[in-house]
């Protein structure tokens, strides 16, 4: 270790005199780097660190007194670059030329020393690395800061967006700006347990990794998450896999709190078989039936009046076979799935249509039948959901 006595102590005196000339240096060279380059720091600012940090490392290595103006400066500094926008990488550039340029000057000034500097190596690496990490771990624990704070706005406005009852032009480019959106894109709009906010989190990370604009957040005490379309098909299943949750697109981010109702909808209808993000194409019926209210009921009387009267067992045998066929489309893959021959499928469809009236076989009929179903499942009556695969098979029917 060094003393305030020795050789390597009078040599670092002797460069603390020409910090002038070696800040100029230091200067001179970091505005050739990008960031520095266009002024994203003062340069009188830098100018003023960078002869800090040379006083600092010099006295650290000459076992020199340390001032306390110069007690935390290094955390300083990286937390000052942090909120400038520097990225890390620059200023371990700039660490590099503190250091080419710090111990250039040291061999000049220890020429008639002999092996001092030599022998004292390892202190100016001590120095060197006391200083790099003390200001890499300002910069991160204040970039960690800042994306919280970030964070926060971003929870904010998007939460005023969609609340609002009128939101005008000049929040939606708020909005659009903090989450860096490019604009004039569709929006996925998905809403799933509150458990899940952690796993969207993630996955928002994820697809900004990738470019696209997403956020995640707790909203209505659900987990929330949004994403800007890039282009192509809208495709949920391949932004959101294996989230399980209630989904809905708007056009823009105006339209966001519409789009944020409907997914809230969908994801209170979603089957317990699901294994992914469903929209309300694939849960439709559900949400028809808890659209129309009363008239459900009238719809429930008037279709399964007589279905309702027969036996649970046999109730539920003919909706599970009525369900798997209008999930399908396919008489042989209902059958399939029920493990049953397609002749027993067709049997137990034409029995639907004889209680009913309605006819399985027929779009319109179907689709009435699968509401009646819907509405009674809303009223109290046990839902059965189709077999097999959450989001149905959209195929060409075939009997």
């Amino acid at each position: 270790m060094s003393t305030s006595g020795s050789p390597l102590a009078s040599l670092c005196r002797e460069a603390l005199e020409e910090l002038g000339g070696l800040t100029d240096r230091f200067v001179a060279r970091v505005w050739q780097l990008d960031p520095y380059r266009d002024d994203v720091v003062d340069r009188s600012e830098v100018a003023r660190d960078a002869e800090a940090s040379f006083e600092l490392l010099l006295r650290s290595i000459g076992g020199l007194r340390i001032p306390d103006r110069l007690s935390g400066i290094s955390e300083d500094i990286g937390r000052r670059r942090a909120r400038s926008g520097v990225p890390l990488e620059v200023i371990l550039q700039a660490i590099r030329i503190d250091f080419q340029l710090l111990w250039d000057l040291l061999v000049a000034k220890g020429e008639a020393a002999g092996d001092v500097l030599l022998r004292s190596a390892p202190l100016v690496w001590q120095a060197l690395e006391a200083h790099t990490l003390t200001l890499q771990r300002g910069y991160l624990d204040e970039a960690a800061l800042m994306a919280h704070e970030q964070h926060r706005v971003r929870e904010d406005l998007v939460r005023r967006l969609v609340v609002s009852t009128s939101p005008g032009r000049s929040l939606q480019r708020q909005v659009e700006s903090a989450l860096d959106a490019v604009g004039g894109r569709p929006w996925l709009v998905l809403t799933a347990h509150l458990g899940q906010l952690d796993a969207l989190g993630v996955r928002a990370a994820q697809l900004r990794e990738r470019g696209l604009a997403a956020h995640a957040q707790e909203l209505f005490h659900q987990a929330f998450l949004i994403v800007e379309q890039q282009g192509g098909r809208r495709d949920a299943v391949a932004l959101v896999p294996g989230i399980v949750g209630g989904y809905s697109w708007c056009a823009e981010l105006a339209d966001l709190a519409d789009a944020v109702s409907t997914a809230r909808k969908v994801l209170r209808a979603l089957p317990p078989t699901a294994t992914g993000p469903l929209g309300p194409e694939d849960v439709w019926a559900a949400l028809v039936a808890d659209e129309i209210g009363s008239v459900g009921d009238a719809i429930v009387t008037t279709v399964l009046d007589d279905f309702q009267r027969m036996p649970d067992v046999d109730q539920r045998l003919l909706h599970e076979t009525f369900l798997a066929y209008f999930t399908t489309g396919s008489s042989s893959r209902a059958g399939e799935l029920l493990h049953v021959h397609r002749n027993t499928t067709i049997n137990r469809l034409q029995k639907v249509h004889k209680i009913t009236g309605m006819n399985p076989f027929v779009p319109s009929d179907a689709a009435l039948l699968h509401v009646a179903f819907e509405c009674a499942a809303s009223g109290g009556a046990e839902p059965i959901r189709p077999l097999g695969p959450a989001a149905p098979d959209r195929g060409q029917p075939t009997v």
